[in-house]
């Protein structure tokens, strides 16, 4: 929690720049999380690491699952079997969101036995369940969908949060400049296909 803006700049950039380096070399991490990622500030040297579930086709690759609980993307909590890249840019949104916040568990510590799903509903919470019902039409899983959060459309409806901007305007600790937030914004789209690069 006292981190500085400057070293969320520099901690985000040095991140996407290791991400953008490894997708030159056509390989996607798929475990982004602050234990993944070490750093630095008095020498300023990061190093990324553990590519242990690491695979080639940053364009595209079969896989189910991955990630670690509370950083993984839509996408896999959905159970799609067609990945990207756009998963570790996911994960590095969170890791951004939790250093805006200074909430280490901005997704929760789901206890339940699918806490895939229990982080599917969190993230509908916050950005409507339209777009995330557009999403998981999207990677045919809409059906499957319906059926874990339908319960979940009318609460969402009334709630007056909205996008992660909402979220970290509620819980910051310091001001936040509105290009940090919309790069936030970009990085937490749920959709994977527009989600921003690095």
């Amino acid at each position: 929690q006292s981190i500085s803006m400057n070293k969320i700049a520099l901690y985000t950039f040095k991140l996407l720049q290791a991400l953008d380096f490894l997708y030159q070399k056509n390989v996607v991490h798929r475990d982004v999380k602050p234990d993944n990622f070490l750093h630095n500030f008095e020498t300023n040297i990061f190093k990324l690491i553990d590519f242990g579930s690491s695979v080639k086709g940053t364009k595209g690759f079969q896989a189910k699952g991955g990630g670690t609980t509370g950083f993984k993307a839509p996408e896999i909590l959905m159970g799609a079997m067609h990945q990207t890249a756009a998963v570790d840019i996911w994960s590095a949104g969170i890791i951004m969101l939790i250093m805006l916040t200074g909430d280490r568990y901005i997704l929760s510590r789901a206890t339940e036995k699918d806490k895939n799903w229990a982080h599917l509903k969190e993230i509908t919470a916050i950005v409507g369940y339209e777009k995330m019902h557009e999403v998981a039409a999207y990677l045919h899983e809409a059906e499957t969908f319906t059926s874990h959060v339908q319960d979940q459309q009318s609460r969402i409806i009334s709630t007056n949060v909205r996008g992660w901007t909402a979220i970290v305007e509620q819980k910051r600790l310091w001001e936040t400049d509105t290009d940090s937030l919309d790069l936030l914004s970009q990085m937490l789209d749920v959709d994977p296909r527009t989600r921003i690069t690095a």
